[in-house]
């Protein structure tokens, strides 16, 4: 389930890109409010590079 994964400190992202999506379940399992996006055809792209760029921020990190 999200919550089981959620658990293990993995991040979650939802996106709904239809009319007919279960919005209210696509939030409550994403990692947070950051982690769901609505999206539209003319959209998709950019939502798509927002998530792109968050999991690239969040993962690198520079060690010595």
């Amino acid at each position: 389930t999200c919550n089981a994964i959620k658990a293990k400190n993995i991040d979650i992202y939802a996106v709904s890109y239809s009319s007919e999506a279960d919005v209210s379940n696509l939030q409550s399992c994403s990692s947070g409010q950051k982690y769901y996006f609505s999206a539209s055809t003319f959209t998709i792209s950019d939502v798509y590079k927002a998530i792109q760029h968050s999991i690239v921020s969040s993962t690198v990190r520079l060690t010595q």
